[in-house]
C-alpha cells in the first residue's frame, strides 16, 4: 500500500487529520503537566514559565487550539454518526448528538479553565 493511501479518500484524510491533531494536544498537555512537576524547584519553574510566555510557545498554543477544535469537531461528528440514543421511543438525530457533544466539550473546558486559572 502506498504511503499516500489516506489522501485518496476524504474520509481517510479526515481520519488521519484527527489522529495528527491528537499529537499536538498531547504535547501541550505534557508541557502543562511538566509545569506542575517543576513546582518543587522554584528556579526551574520560573525558567519554564519564561518559556511558556515566549512568542514561540504562544504561537504553538494557537496551533494547539486550532488542532483541539478540529479534533473535537471530527470526534463528535464521528460519535454522532455511530451512536443511536433513544429517548421516549424516538431516536435522537445525529445533529442533536453532535450539538450536545460540542456543548458538553465547551462547558467542561470552561469549568476546567475556571478551576485551573481562576481558582473557582
Amino acid at each position: 500500500m502506498p504511503s499516500t493511501w489516506w489522501l485518496r479518500n476524504p474520509r481517510y484524510f479526515l481520519y488521519m487529520l484527527r489522529e495528527v491533531t491528537s499529537i499536538f494536544v498531547y504535547l501541550y498537555a505534557l508541557a502543562f503537566v511538566v509545569q506542575f512537576l517543576l513546582l518543587a524547584d522554584r528556579g526551574l519553574f520560573d525558567a519554564f514559565r519564561v518559556l511558556f510566555t515566549s512568542s514561540v510557545f504562544r504561537a504553538f498554543t494557537g496551533v494547539v487550539l486550532v488542532m483541539a477544535v478540529v479534533h473535537a469537531i471530527t470526534w463528535w461528528s464521528l460519535n454522532a454518526g455511530v451512536f443511536r440514543i433513544r429517548l421516549r421511543g424516538r431516536t435522537l438525530p445525529p445533529a442533536a448528538l453532535f450539538a450536545g457533544g460540542m456543548l458538553a466539550w465547551i462547558v467542561v473546558s470552561g469549568l476546567v479553565y475556571l478551576l485551573v486559572f481562576r481558582g473557582f
